[in-house]
């Protein structure tokens, strides 16, 4: 039976149809390895592991009971591993298997209980929301957009429809809710400040007199005017950014447009993950100067994990340390005069003993003297320490406007 099933796994990621966050499988009615309670397998983000070093994309897989299966089919894996890692006290959920444990969910009860189990619902894999301190953001995957504009568009104009979406990776906190819990609760990792919340779903609400936010058992609830709603399917039909206000207190619906792959300009390669983290002009984490003159940057890609980012090096010591090669990289074209726009690229590797390598590119080509500069520059300047491995990652410039291409 187990190998039967690590055969049928092969051969559909063979065919070039890999297994996503928020799929499942059904063992059918004799279960897994001889157990008949549990009858499938859910797939979630990977989890990382400090004596565990993987070379390739990977999923989580939980074991499912027949409970956690229907629970699963109708209203989302999100609210069952949530339930999971609230009962084993591990985030987002225990990784492991315990093949004598009861159900943490009842299908019954969910479906008497819940406001899912009398709200239309609609699920697009890959699409995922995190609330933050001022803005709740739904995360699209680039290729999912007008799919998921069909899900959204299915019901009358002014019905109430849920989606539901899988665990954000970027959170560091999950909602969960089980039948006779109120307020909001939710389950975080250690040290965390839960400031970053997913959770199960979005319930949509069109057609009110004005937008509005709350939270809804393990999920957001958005009231959205007849024109507001109008501009979220835009957003979703043309891939075109959102930002919405809830209220009168700043609170912002965003949409977020993310991509799984990143293909580094570098080199070509493609890199894989849950989700892209890439870091723009205002963002917190980057603490960095703002963009004047010809010189704009328009992205930071991290190409080291976020575990192995946090063991080697501190976001303080980063985020200085590109605030300076952005210092560098302004001086150097900030003395040119204007030229024919470019799209550049800086990779920076930096290994333990403060040794660091860049490696450059540009579009459509820049004088190579400049380069040769610019090199020099960014060579000179004095590197953070990092140990336990190295810190590999990208920074994305346009010079003189750039060709309007899209990066990676």
């Amino acid at each position: 039976m187990i190998l039967d099933f690590f055969k049928y796994v092969y051969d559909y990621t063979e065919s070039g149809e890999p297994f996503e966050v928020g799929e499942f499988t059904v063992f059918g009615p004799t279960g897994f390895l001889a157990r008949r309670t549990f009858q499938g397998l859910g797939y979630l983000s990977e989890q990382q592991f400090e004596a565990i070093h993987l070379s390739s994309p990977s999923l989580t897989a939980i074991l499912l009971t027949d409970e956690e299966l229907a629970v699963t089919r109708a209203f989302g894996l999100t609210r069952v591993a949530a339930n999971l890692g609230q009962a084993y006290r591990w985030y987002p959920c225990p990784p492991w298997a315990d093949r004598s444990r009861a159900s943490v969910v009842s299908i019954e009860t969910m479906e008497k209980h819940s406001i899912l189990g009398k709200t239309m619902r609609a699920r697009v894999l890959g699409v995922c929301a995190r609330k933050e301190e001022r803005e709740l953001i739904l995360s699209v995957p680039r290729d999912k957009g007008r799919q998921l504009r069909a899900r959204l568009t299915q019901s009358a104009p002014a019905q109430p429809l849920a989606l539901l979406t899988g665990a954000d990776p970027q959170a560091n906190a999950c909602l969960f809710w089980k039948p006779g819990m109120s307020g909001v609760n939710a389950i975080t990792p250690p040290n965390s400040d839960g400031s970053k919340a997913t959770g199960n779903f979005v319930a949509f609400f069109p057609e009110q007199r004005e937008n509005d936010f709350r939270y809804i058992e393990d999920g957001f609830g958005v009231m959205l005017t007849a024109e507001a709603w109008m501009a979220v399917g835009h957003a979703l039909e043309s891939e075109s950014s959102l930002s919405l206000p809830l209220s009168d207190s700043g609170l912002m619906f965003s949409i977020e447009w993310s991509r799984t792959s990143y293909v580094s300009p570098i080199e070509s390669r493609e890199y894989v993950a849950d989700v892209w983290k890439t870091y723009g002009p205002g963002t917190p984490a980057e603490n960095a100067p703002a963009d004047t003159g010809p010189v704009v940057r328009k992205r930071i890609v991290l190409l080291t994990s976020d575990s192995e980012l946090a063991k080697r090096t501190s976001a303080e010591d980063l985020a200085g340390y590109t605030s300076v090669m952005q210092s560098v990289v302004v001086k150097q074209f900030a003395s040119l005069p204007r030229q024919q726009g470019q799209d550049l690229t800086i990779e920076c590797e930096i290994e333990p003993g403060h040794k660091v390598t860049f490696r450059l590119a540009t579009r459509p080509g820049m004088d190579h003297e400049v380069i040769r500069t610019l090199s020099g520059h960014l060579r000179a300047l004095a590197a953070p320490n990092v140990k336990d491995g190295p810190v590999k990652f990208q920074v994305l410039y346009t010079i003189w406007g750039g060709t309007g291409a899209e990066f990676g």
